[in-house]
């Protein structure tokens, strides 16, 4: 079973982030009166009512110098007022992003077994109420980029005096570049087409599912509670539909496909998760210039970037394993992490799983959840001696997981 979250989150009322290309654009302020920060610039924007806004640039102080008002000392102090509380504002988003573990659920307040049988008799004994998964939409891939001829369009007076030989190594560079964008173009449409394929494919077992417990359902309405009680304790399905509605409702800041599998049996939970790429990430941060007048994006270090990468990652095993502990009373947990990378063997897309955890319930709830902020996630998760292979520069390496090793 298989899921897909909202790119776009809210990190908290009034501030908005997304993230693209692995630069963060954030939002600041209601609708109709916010100020936005992206890779094109800082703006105010202020709808007038009336279908009527106004746009102005504010990291661009010698754009405004021929406005009186903005010349004036306290104007000025004001817009640097304005581009520090936005920078910090994004580097608190940014922050809350990367450290996603902070959202970790207390265990130890999430449902009891009580609870889940009151609402399993009460479920099975009701009409079937659960909505049919909805299909998922096939995406639209961009066209190829078009490969250039030996015409290439340029003015009248080049055309006239320009050497055969010059056209010729004008095509060769063109058509160079047109093949790194082919090369860019195939590879991204490889991974669009086979996680849309997951994706279906995940959607078809769930439909499947739905339709066999649909008409189960309206069979047993009539089960009276002591055989409704007596399936309880063995009814996957239910268990499964429990963390399936958890994980339905948490807000992740990037498309994240999880499987799960739930064993009530054996008191486990299983959970796969398609971890981030390490260029989904920001690669980069931002501060004011000298004059603070405007917004200047530094790049980060690579080390920095890597651990940044491996904060997240074991954040997103940390918050999953919250969850999950959370949705469902069981005693264990057992998760694998993977990204995904072309095969140097096959040239096609693979699995590279990268880190695996068991955790039992007991160890988990030992940490201070009034105190997730001075957690760090790394150290956290090797409290439970996970499988991965990290260098001391946070450089992953491709796992085994359950006898199986990536090629």
């Amino acid at each position: 079973m298989g899921f897909r979250f909202r790119r776009s989150i809210t990190i908290i009322p009034g501030i908005r982030l997304n993230l693209s290309n692995g630069l963060p654009s954030l939002s600041v302020g209601p609708r109709g009166a916010s100020i936005s920060v992206g890779k094109r610039g800082t703006y105010a924007n202020l709808g007038l009512g009336g279908g009527l806004s106004y746009r102005t640039r504010l990291d661009r102080a010698a754009a405004a110098s021929n406005t009186a008002a903005i010349e004036r000392s306290e104007s000025k102090e004001e817009l640097r007022n304005t581009l520090q509380s936005t920078i910090e504002q994004m580097e608190s988003a940014t922050r809350q992003i990367i450290n996603v573990h902070t959202l970790t659920p207390n265990p130890a307040q999430g449902h009891s077994m009580n609870e889940l049988r009151d609402h399993y008799v009460k479920a099975v004994t009701s009409p079937y109420a659960f909505a049919a998964p909805e299909r998922p939409e096939k995406p639209v891939i961009p066209p190829a980029p078009i490969k250039p001829t030996i015409e290439l369009e340029t003015g009248f007076l080049k055309k006239l005096f320009e050497s055969q030989e010059d056209r010729q190594e004008r095509y060769e560079a063109a058509l160079a570049i047109w093949e790194r964008s082919m090369l860019d173009w195939e590879r991204e449409k490889a991974l669009v087409e086979k996680r849309y394929q997951s994706t279906r494919m995940a959607w078809a077992e769930q439909y499947a599912l739905w339709q066999f417990e649909s008409s189960n359902h309206q069979a047993m309405i009539t089960t009276n509670i002591e055989i409704a009680l007596g399936r309880f304790d063995s009814d996957s399905v239910f268990f499964e539909t429990i963390l399936d509605d958890a994980l339905q409702n948490t807000d992740w800041p990037r498309d994240t496909s999880i499987s799960f599998e739930v064993l009530p049996e054996q008191s486990l939970i299983k959970l796969d998760v398609d971890l981030p790429e390490i260029e989904d990430l920001p690669q980069s941060y931002f501060i004011l210039n000298r004059q603070r007048t405007e917004i200047v994006k530094k790049e980060m270090t690579q080390k920095a970037i890597r651990e940044t990468y491996a904060r997240h990652v074991h954040g997103i095993l940390m918050r999953l394993i919250g969850i999950a502990l959370y949705a469902l009373p069981f005693e264990r947990v057992s998760i694998c992490g993977f990204t995904q990378r072309v095969s140097k063997a096959t040239g096609n897309l693979v699995d590279d799983y990268i880190i695996e955890c068991d955790v039992d319930r007991s160890a988990f709830q030992e940490m201070n959840f009034s105190s997730l902020d001075n957690i760090d996630p790394i150290v956290a998760i090797s409290r439970f001696n996970p499988n991965r292979k990290m260098s001391t520069t946070y450089v992953f390496q491709s796992i085994t997981v359950n006898g199986f090793t990536n090629i």
